[in-house]
């Protein structure tokens, strides 16, 4: 199913670009992923996020193993317990993992995870300030179309329709002009 849909994404590119060309059309693209891994906010942001998923799959690992102790125990000490202990037992375990698949939806859900909303809060503002450059060089530049071409199949680009270290560039000056307004307001 993902297939057909990429092939229908890259024919209907394929016949806007050709359209494009005829028209006269300029096009560009950048790589996001060289980009965003050239940024060093972006890295540590990286890193923090990593960081903490890490703990996160300790934790999720501590409590499966607790879980696991727990069956084995009582596999073992079934023969000598009541039916009414082994059925609390089995409440118990039960019940840690129901703690354990709360605690991981809490973390990893694809909606509103933790993982996620960190995600956003620590890389969606580098994310942003590259799209702003982007849209900047593509009105500056007058490009009609601007791709990433890490998301999108591009069978062939030449390289210099590439203009991802123009975005590297203009963060970089970004960046500096920010931190001197800022001293300039101080």
């Amino acid at each position: 199913m993902k297939i057909k849909f990429l092939v229908v994404v890259f024919v209907g590119l394929s016949f806007a670009f050709a359209k494009a060309q005829r028209a006269g059309a300029r096009v560009a693209y950048v790589n996001m992923e060289y980009i965003l891994e050239s940024v060093p906010e972006y890295q540590e942001a990286s890193r923090q996020l990593d960081t903490k998923m890490q703990k996160w799959k300790r934790e999720i690992d501590a409590m499966q193993r607790e879980i696991n102790q727990m069956k084995e125990s009582l596999e073992n000490e079934k023969v000598l317990l009541t039916k009414e202990l082994i059925e609390e037992k089995e409440e118990d375990i039960r019940l840690k993992e129901q703690d354990l698949a709360d605690y991981q939806n809490k973390r990893f859900n694809a909606e509103n995870g933790d993982f996620i909303l960190q995600k956003q809060q620590l890389i969606q503002p580098v994310q942003d300030q590259v799209f702003n450059e982007v849209q900047k060089i593509g009105l500056s530049k007058k490009y009609d179309y601007i791709i990433d071409s890490s998301d999108t199949p591009l069978l062939f680009s030449a390289e210099r329709h590439d203009i991802s270290d123009l975005v590297l560039k203009a963060i970089g000056r970004t960046g500096k002009k920010k931190e001197r307004e800022k001293r300039l307001r101080n």
